[in-house]
């Protein structure tokens, strides 16, 4: 072999290595950087404890609660014996009754919406409350809207 040949062949491997360990040091700076976070430029807001429903002062269900779509509809209460939902939109609260017997289940969610609304019986008369039930579960009172059973 001659020696411009080797000296040929060795430069070129040089150039090919150089050429490889730039593109590996490359690859590894194009990593992804580490996201930036935004720094907070106020106080986190306070949700109040109470809120006003149709004149009515109730605890602040809806920081419990479980919005369920972009209207403000709220499921407060979702049970096997029976789910407590708010209207946003037209102020009003529903309770389904999923079980039987109607009358005892009814009782029980009736219970459970004074609680997570914190008001009293007399109070929670002066709110929209229907309650309900399907033809599956209750074939007898389905399709009739009842009120709380503690208003006139």
């Amino acid at each position: 072999m001659s020696k411009k040949f080797i000296i040929v062949t060795t430069g070129t491997i040089c150039v090919l290595l150089i050429f490889i360990i730039v593109l590996f040091l490359e690859t590894d700076s194009k990593q992804d950087p580490l996201p930036i976070l935004p720094t907070p430029t106020s106080a986190p807001i306070r949700t109040p404890e109470k809120i006003n429903i149709s004149g009515v002062e109730v605890d602040n269900f809806l920081i419990e609660g479980t919005v369920i779509d972009n209207k403000g509809d709220t499921v407060i209460t979702e049970k096997p014996e029976f789910e407590i939902i708010y209207l946003a939109p037209f102020n009003q609260f529903i309770i389904t009754v999923l079980a039987t017997p109607f009358e005892s289940v009814r009782q029980k969610a009736e219970a459970e919406f004074l609680q997570k609304i914190g008001t009293t019986k007399e109070d929670a008369c002066k709110l929209d409350v229907t309650i309900g039930t399907t033809y599956d579960v209750d074939p007898i009172n389905a399709g009739t809207n009842f009120p709380l059973s503690f208003c006139n």
